[in-house]
C-alpha cells in the first residue's frame, strides 16, 4: 500500500503535534522503510512546502533534504487523471467558483491525480463536507475517483510503530 501526504499532514505536524525539534522520532518515522506501506508525497506538495524562499524554517530545510521523499506527478496518466478531476470540479454547480480556483490552482487535485495513478490512498488532516458547502475538499472529490482518503494518526497507528521516551 502506498500512502501519498498532502501538504497539510507536514504543515501540522510541524505546527502542532510533531514538532521537528521536539518530536525528531516522527520525521525519522516517515522517511524509514515500512513493512506493510510506502509513504510518500509529490512534488506538487514539495512546491508547496518550499515556495518560499523569504521564509525558511525547518519544514521548507527537512523537504529539501529529503527531495526523494517527493515523486513526480506529471506522468501521461497523472495529467490524464487530473483532467478528469479539472473537469469534474470545474463543472460541478455545488462549488463556489473561488474554491473551485483555489483547489485546481493548488496541489490537491495532482495529489487525487497521483492516487488514481498509484492505487494510493491519500493522508489528509481534511475532512468530507456535507453537499450543502460549497467548498471543494480533498476526500469529497477522491471518493468521487474511488481514491481513499485517512489522517496520519489512523497510518501512524497502522505501523505497528511507538515513540516511546
Amino acid at each position: 500500500m502506498i500512502y501519498l501526504l498532502d501538504a497539510n499532514s507536514f504543515i501540522e505536524a510541524k505546527l502542532r503535534h510533531y514538532r521537528m525539534r521536539v518530536v525528531p522520532a516522527y520525521w525519522e518515522w516517515l522517511l524509514k522503510p515500512h513493512k506493510r506501506f510506502q509513504l510518500q508525497s509529490i512534488d506538487q506538495v514539495y512546491n508547496e512546502l518550499t515556495h518560499s524562499s523569504k521564509k525558511v524554517d525547518d519544514l521548507h530545510l527537512w523537504s529539501k533534504s529529503q527531495r526523494h521523499f517527493f515523486r513526480d506527478s506529471k506522468s501521461q496518466t497523472d495529467q490524464a487523471n487530473f483532467a478528469k478531476i479539472a473537469n469534474y470540479v470545474s463543472t460541478h454547480s455545488r462549488y463556489k467558483a473561488s474554491h473551485k480556483t483555489k483547489f485546481l490552482g493548488g496541489a490537491d487535485p495532482w495529489l487525487i491525480a497521483k492516487a488514481m495513478t498509484l492505487g494510493a490512498t491519500i493522508v489528509t488532516h481534511e475532512k468530507p463536507v456535507d453537499e450543502s458547502s460549497t467548498r471543494v475538499k480533498i476526500p469529497n472529490v477522491a471518493s468521487e475517483f474511488n481514491v481513499s482518503s485517512t489522517d496520519i494518526f489512523d497510518v501512524l497507528e497502522a505501523s505497528g510503530d511507538q515513540f516511546i521516551l
